[in-house]
This record gives structure tokens, sequence and C-alpha cells, in this order.
């Protein structure tokens, strides 16, 4: 049984890996096609998604192994982004001739996104801990 689970769990993981390779091969290709100059930051972002693609299945694969998928869901992302960023600072470094600086447009969206995923994470951690707190109540 747990054969067969690692069998699903391998061709998921080539699956959404296969996905990802199509969309970075046509982003290149249209990248190519507009002057190759790539927004600052970008090979960061690309290196940190590649990173948690292959941490997330990493760690529950450490889960797995250890007896406990939760300490792997934990594990995995930790170490998706510290190889992710390792990654994408490479490749930044690797591509420093063909960044370009951040658009008007662009720096705006990146601080409604930094907003938002502040406001979320504050969010998510408030409801957390209320429920800890109420379910010690009872």
């Amino acid at each position: 049984m747990s054969l067969v689970l690692a069998a699903v769990f391998l061709a998921f993981v080539l699956c959404v890996l296969s996905i990802f390779l199509v969309h970075v091969v046509k982003k290149r290709m249209t990248d190519a096609a507009n002057g190759g100059m790539y927004p600052k930051c970008y090979w960061f972002g690309m290196g940190i998604a590649f990173g948690l693609l292959l941490g997330m299945p990493l760690g529950i694969a450490i889960g797995i192994y250890l007896g406990n998928v939760a300490i792997g869901i934990a594990i995995g992302p930790a170490l998706g982004i510290g190889f992710g960023t390792a990654m994408g600072y490479v490749l930044e470094k690797k591509h420093v001739k063909n960044i370009r600086p951040l658009t008007e447009d662009e720096a705006r969206l990146q601080r409604v996104f930094i907003v938002f995923t502040i406001s979320v994470l504050i969010l998510g951690v408030t409801v957390l801990f209320s429920l800890v707190y109420l379910y010690g109540l009872i």
C-alpha cells in the first residue's frame, strides 16, 4: 500500500515539476522576445518558487521517514526557502546584466503584496492564538 502511495506522490511531484518547467520555458521565450530584461529580484522569486516546489515533497518524505508528517510539513518549506534563496541569489548574480529597475507600477504592486501578506500573517497568528486561548478555557 505504501509503495502505491509513494508512486502516486512521485507522479504528482513530476506533474507539478513539468507544469512549472513549461511555465518557465514559455516565460523565458516571451522575455527573450522582449529584449531579455528582467525586473529587479525576478531571479530571487524564481529561486524561492523552485525551492518551495522541491522543499515540500522533500519535507513530506522526511516526515514519513521520521513517522511524523507534521514535522515534515514544517521542515519542508523551511528547507525549500533556504535552498531557493541561495539559488535565487546565484541566478541574480549570473543575470546581473539583464536586470532592470522596477517600474512605478511594479514597485506599487510589490508594496501592496507586502502589506497584504503581513496583514494575513498577523490575522492568522491572532486567530490561532485566540483559538488556543479559547480552547484552554474549556
